[in-house]
């Protein structure tokens, strides 16, 4: 109902933004979205930069590289098509050393009901039926999930 009065909108290609003010036609650099963007990308630049560290460093050279861009003079000449990746795989790294100290009391605990079954003489009793409630037990007297929460949140609010 409504196509053959826009039909003159849809045939043309591109329109230049004109103010509706002054009727002058509005630059890609004043539009309000595009200052909306930048203004929102500041904080989020500044706290993937944050998140990063200098160890992170080498990541954005890395992205640097494979993107065929030239090694950038300022923190804020790296472009966020690069930026975002690499603050994925510091993330990424903190998240696998994380799992892994995570991982390492529980494969003791494995390794300790293990032996002591395989010494008991018991070979067709499952170590793993045995190791669960041990593995919680301990998670819940560490108070594990209050130890995963305060090392993310150390993690981001670098305190």
């Amino acid at each position: 109902a409504i196509q053959p009065y826009l039909n003159h909108e849809f045939d043309k290609e591109v329109r230049d933004p004109v103010d509706p003010v002054t009727g002058q036609e509005i630059s890609e650099d004043e539009l309000p979205f595009n200052i909306m963007i930048t203004r929102a990308v500041r904080p989020i630049r500044a706290f993937m930069w944050s998140q990063i560290g200098v160890e992170g460093e080498e990541e954005v050279a890395l992205l640097m590289v494979m993107a065929g861009l030239d090694k950038p003079d300022t923190p804020a000449d790296v472009p966020l098509r690069v930026l975002a990746p690499a603050f994925m795989l510091s993330e990424l790294q903190k998240a696998f050393i994380m799992g892994f100290l995570l991982f390492l009391p529980f494969l003791v605990i494995d390794i300790v009901i293990a032996s002591v079954i395989l010494s008991m003489g018991m070979f067709t009793l499952s170590p793993v039926l045995i190791s669960l409630p041990f593995k919680i037990l301990l998670f819940v007297m560490v108070d594990g999930w209050r130890l995963v929460i305060e090392s993310l949140g150390v993690s981001i609010l670098g305190a």
